[in-house]
């Protein structure tokens, strides 16, 4: 069984590769189902951390090399508060 912050990076890091430009994005990520580890892309709209929905973006990260890499610190935090 995988953790919740695995899950969530690796979701994050296969949305990364499949949007390809992730810096325009508008897409938000949802929670579905926390304790199964379920997400969604749900398209754009607002971010509303409240009900576990979060900007693609504010997930991701640039790392040394300029790349979007997902951003762990971000994802633990989110995973912790759940």
């Amino acid at each position: 069984m995988h953790s919740l912050e695995e899950e969530l990076y690796r979701f994050v890091a296969q949305e990364i590769l499949r949007l390809q430009d992730v810096e325009y994005c508008m897409d938000l990520i949802e929670i579905a189902d926390p304790y199964n580890c379920l997400f969604r892309n749900i398209g754009s709209g607002s971010q509303d951390e409240s009900r576990n929905i979060y900007r693609l973006t504010d997930l991701c990260m640039l790392d040394e090399a300029m790349q979007w890499v997902p951003n762990r610190n971000r994802i633990r935090r989110i995973a912790e508060s759940l």
